[in-house]
Parts: C-alpha cells; sequence; structure tokens
C-alpha cells in the first residue's frame, strides 16, 4: 500500500471529494462502534480498506468477514513508552484472536480517553514481534523524524499517522505530510 487515505468521519460527499480531487489513493474507512450495516454502506460508497478502531469483538468481527471481502484492518492499542509492560503472551493471543477474521493489525497507543491521533508513542519491541506474526501497520506519535527508524526496526506493513502531521488538532501541515511522505519513501 504505497498510498492511503483515511477518512475518520466518512459521507457519500467526503468520499467522492477525495476521489475527485486525490491521485487515486486507497480510501480507508475508519470506524469506531459504527454498526456493521454502516461499514458495510461505506464499502458499497467506495471505501477500499475497513479500519476498525472501537471496541469491536470476535462476533462483530466475524459478521463483517461474512458480508465483506474487503481488507479489513482492526486497531489494538500498547501502552505509552514508559509504563508497565505488556504480557506478551497475552497480547499474542489477542493478535491470533483478531487475525481470524482481519486481514491485519494495527498498533497505535493507549491513551486512557482518546481512541487515536495523540501524538504519543510506545515501544516499538512489542511492535517487531507482531510483526512477525501478523500483518501489521504502525501508529501512534510518528513523525518526519522518527517514521524512518520505526521503518528499518519493525519493518510493518505500513504507518498510520495524524497528529505527527498536523499544525493544529484535526489540521494538516502541508509542510509536514511532505516531510513525512519523503521520510517514508526513504526509508
Amino acid at each position: 500500500f504505497s498510498e492511503l487515505a483515511g477518512i475518520i468521519d466518512w459521507s457519500d460527499r467526503s468520499t467522492t471529494a477525495l476521489r475527485r480531487h486525490a491521485r487515486r489513493p486507497l480510501i480507508v474507512g475508519v470506524f469506531m462502534d459504527h454498526s456493521v450495516d454502516e461499514v458495510v454502506s461505506a464499502v458499497r460508497d467506495g471505501i477500499a480498506i475497513v479500519q476498525l478502531h472501537g471496541q469491536e469483538d470476535a462476533a462483530y468481527m466475524k459478521e463483517l468477514r461474512s458480508r465483506l471481502t474487503t481488507f479489513i484492518v482492526k486497531v489494538l492499542h500498547i501502552p505509552p513508552a514508559g509504563s508497565t509492560g505488556v504480557d506478551v503472551d497475552a497480547f499474542r493471543a489477542q493478535v491470533s484472536d483478531v487475525m481470524q477474521h482481519a486481514d491485519a493489525i494495527l498498533l497505535d497507543t493507549a491513551v486512557k480517553g482518546e481512541s487515536g491521533g495523540t501524538g504519543v508513542a510506545f515501544d516499538w519491541t512489542l511492535a517487531e514481534q507482531v510483526a512477525r506474526w501478523a500483518p501489521t501497520f504502525v501508529a501512534g506519535g510518528l513523525t518526519a523524524g522518527n517514521v524512518g527508524d520505526l521503518l528499518k526496526r519493525v519493518r510493518p506493513l505500513g504507518v498510520d499517522v495524524a497528529s505527527g502531521v498536523e499544525a493544529s488538532p484535526g489540521k494538516k501541515d502541508v509542510g509536514k505530510v511532505k516531510a513525512f511522505v519523503t521520510a517514508v519513501k526513504a526509508a
């Protein structure tokens, strides 16, 4: 996946606008606790990849998989760097369970009360292991200054960035986006 464009609050209008103005990236729909019917509808509207960012459980994912052949990415959260470690065996079991119905994992930093886009990094040691167990994307505190190191160290399927390329919350900075893409391509 060389270029993906994420839509946080998808709608017919945002999907159409992105298609019209973009250089043909795959469109990623980011869903947090939406109904299966809503996700299926979005895929029919042009979403190419489904990213599940909420509390979607195995039953939800099984139903979604039964209705879609679309690439599904499920977010799993890891505590921030410097916090108490993760039980690697339990996390591996969680990855295994998710991969029964998903095509890839997205690792992101767990920040209480937030679902992503916090700019907080986690210790990449676990990401190195997860990338050996399953196709893995990595998010969480990524910037142009550290994404090259992550790519070389973890070798994920891809990366996901939000706040690391923002001028202010929710507003992308063109210079930061260009610097990030340059760093990714150089890695």
